[in-house]
């Protein structure tokens, strides 16, 4: 349980923790671990989240993410509902996605094969990231600048599929990339 939290967790929040992880069949083992329920439930009460709400976000989560829910990805969904009384049919992307589309169309200008670029590609993450710890905090430990960066690619990896899955059907904000990867364009395989 989280220590900062003032009031006990109502029952019927860990109901919906529950409900909700009956909706997400197709994550297997990536569901909701029994361990950490107790926070999730804190997390829902601390949102006000209803059944309608975890009725509506559960099948349309399962039906366009093959990756675990997290908290923050869930108040995206929850916000993103109560604002438009709905939620698109394909997945919300985020602002690191969205950055991602123009950065590749740039680099496909490039002609580089698959390899090159996204080798070229992660030697500019690590340089754009370990220069911003040489500027930002000058004296931080290298070991933790590189666990940084090998979990960033770790993360970016994680969610690859089903950014991919939507680009190559040609949906969403993706639809461009998949034109990018998987059509006669520009970036060489």
């Amino acid at each position: 349980m989280d220590e900062y939290r003032d009031s006990p967790v109502r029952l019927d929040f860990f109901r919906l923790v529950n409900r909700l992880n009956e909706y997400l069949t197709n994550l297997g083992a990536e569901r909701i671990d029994e361990e950490v329920q107790e926070a999730w439930a804190g997390y829902f009460q601390e949102m006000a989240i209803t059944q309608d709400e975890i009725d509506f976000i559960g099948p349309w989560y399962n039906k366009h993410y093959s990756v675990a829910i997290s908290i923050p990805s869930l108040r995206h969904y929850v916000e993103h509902l109560r604002k438009y009384s709905s939620l698109p049919d394909q997945r919300l992307t985020d602002r690191t996605e969205s950055d991602a589309v123009p950065i590749l169309e740039a680099c496909a200008s490039l002609g580089l094969d698959h390899l090159r670029l996204s080798d070229a590609l992660f030697q500019a993450a690590a340089l754009v990231h370990r220069a911003s710890f040489r500027r930002d905090l000058p004296n931080i430990e290298p070991d933790y600048i590189r666990q940084e960066i090998e979990s960033r690619a770790r993360l970016a990896d994680y969610f690859s599929r089903d950014i991919l899955n939507e680009a190559q059907a040609g949906v969403g904000a993706t639809a461009k990339l998949g034109r990018l990867f998987f059509n006669d364009c520009q970036v060489r395989s």
